[in-house]
């Protein structure tokens, strides 16, 4: 039995020396030792056994072919012809594609395709019915059916204008309107400044005439309120003086009202005028309107305070910018006593004829 172990390692690792024993198919009679079992081994018959096996190695070439892609070498011959043969190790886990409920194609071999089943799904609806039209059904293509409406406009078949409107109709489009000879327009008119409202028209516009009442004025006020003291001479000066503007023929009242002071000496007389005019050079003597004021001789020496008013009426025969006056005068020089005025006033009221 050693005798047997050794001839077999022996044959091993002659035939790992080849370099071919383990890596191609050979003869498994060619290497296998054929010792007796106590037979002792001698060095002829290893040589024999030996020689025997390198032959059969060498009779087996390498490979010098290839496989195509997706094939596997399935033998090779001993001139390195190789067998091929298409493997079928599948890339995945799917072995089929079976089409469900609204879909069809699929397989089990090959590039499979699945398309939407039209028969049991929709396809995309673009078919469009006209204006007088309903759509009673639709296509597995896509396309609708329309047919006449009879009734394509609702429920509504006429519109008849009530109270305030005019238009309406039972056919096409019909329009309403505000009827402006029942519901008054919006009203965009304006009268002037002088003017009143008469009446309003349908389109909106008004009807303007001239308005005496509304051209009564009281803004041509002047008030003087300075604490300076006016002081009156035997010369005719202006105290005051306003602008009125009148937009017709009527009738200015003009009035006025003041404080005096008079330094009156015992023994002589004082006179003191004011009054209002439309010319700054008359005389306050000569107007209708002037107030007199005078002290006697037999008054005591003193200064005496008073307050004075008064007015006139000027007739105006046409519209126009009118300028009126107060004035005053005394009978003494400004050397001689000291007659004065203070906070006098001036007022114009228009009243149109």
């Amino acid at each position: 039995m050693k005798k047997r172990y050794t001839a077999f390692l022996l044959l091993v690792g002659v035939a790992a020396l080849a370099g071919r024993a383990w890596a191609q198919p050979v003869d498994e009679s060619i290497w296998t030792p054929t010792f007796n079992t106590d037979e002792v081994i001698s060095s002829d018959k290893v040589n024999k056994n030996f020689k025997a096996l390198k032959d059969a190695t060498n009779s087996k070439q390498d490979p010098v072919q290839s496989c195509a892609a997706g094939q596997a070498i399935r033998a090779v011959s001993a001139t390195g012809t190789v067998t091929c043969e298409v493997v079928s190790v599948p890339n995945g886990g799917i072995t089929g594609v079976n089409a469900g409920a609204g879909l069809s194609g699929g397989g089990s071999t090959g590039t499979v395709t699945l398309s939407v089943d039209n028969t049991a799904t929709q396809k995309r609806v673009t078919g469009t019915c006209n204006a007088s039209q309903k759509m009673v059904g639709v296509n597995a293509d896509g396309t609708v059916n329309c047919q006449a409406d009879a009734d394509s406009g609702g429920d509504i078949t006429g519109v008849t204008a009530g109270s305030g409107l005019t238009g309406g109709g039972a056919t096409g489009a019909v329009t309403l309107s505000v009827d402006t000879a029942v519901t008054q327009a919006r009203v965009t008119g304006t009268c002037g400044a002088a003017q009143k409202m008469l009446g309003v028209n349908a389109n909106g516009t008004v009807n303007c005439a001239a308005d005496a009442g509304a051209n009564i004025q009281n803004s041509g006020v002047e008030v003087v309120t300075s604490a300076a003291n006016i002081q009156l001479t035997n010369t005719t000066s202006s105290v005051l003086k306003l602008s009125l503007t009148v937009p017709a023929a009527g009738k200015i009242v003009v009035s006025f009202s003041a404080y005096y002071r008079m330094n009156h000496v015992s023994g002589t007389a004082d006179t003191i005028e004011l009054g209002v005019s439309d010319s700054g050079s008359s005389s306050p003597s000569s107007l209708n309107s002037r107030r007199f004021l005078y002290l006697d001789t037999a008054f005591p020496s003193g200064n005496f305070f008073g307050s004075v008013a008064g007015g006139d009426v000027f007739v105006v025969t046409a519209g126009g910018t009118y300028t009126y006056y107060l004035l005053g005068l005394s009978d003494k020089a400004a050397s001689t006593v000291n007659f004065y005025v203070s906070h006098p006033m001036l007022q114009a009221l228009f009243i149109p004829n």
